[in-house]
């Protein structure tokens, strides 16, 4: 089975067309795009907690991606995890751990004015400290 990247919405939905399909969900129209940079540097046996890392939105709206890196010699003993008010959103339980490697992940995760947006860092390497970023992208919406 072969799988096709789509690079926007709009090339996607053009294809759709062409196989005589049609999405009609309606999208939501974005007011306005934002960072929220949860990057740190983590001293070595030290945790940021959904209590240090934390945005509260402005209006309604949706996180759309998660970027991330773990610098080599992490060695599986940084380990993040994001969420909205009480729910995780990534990822989807436990945390998520890497060495040396980075990504940006599409998700879609709705949230409401003024719910909490938090993300925590664990570092277990009790003898160096890392450099993680952690980024989340987020849209609201008229």
């Amino acid at each position: 089975m072969e799988f096709t990247r789509f690079p926007n919405h709009a090339k996607f939905q053009e294809v759709l067309k062409q196989l005589g399909m049609a999405v009609t969900a309606p999208r939501p129209e974005i007011y306005e795009s934002r960072v929220i940079n949860f990057s740190k540097k983590v001293e070595p046996a030290t945790a940021y907690t959904l209590d240090d890392l934390y945005f509260y939105a402005e209006r309604d709206g949706f996180i759309s991606n998660v970027l991330f890196y773990f610098p080599p010699g992490c060695n599986n003993l940084v380990r993040i995890r994001i969420g909205v008010g009480n729910e995780q959103v990534f990822p989807g339980e436990g945390f998520f751990y890497a060495d040396g490697y980075g990504d940006n992940v599409s998700i879609y995760k709705k949230f409401k004015q003024n719910d909490r947006i938090w993300a925590e860092i664990y570092n277990y390497d009790a003898t160096y400290e890392h450099n993680i970023t952690l980024v989340i992208f987020i849209n609201y919406i008229k």
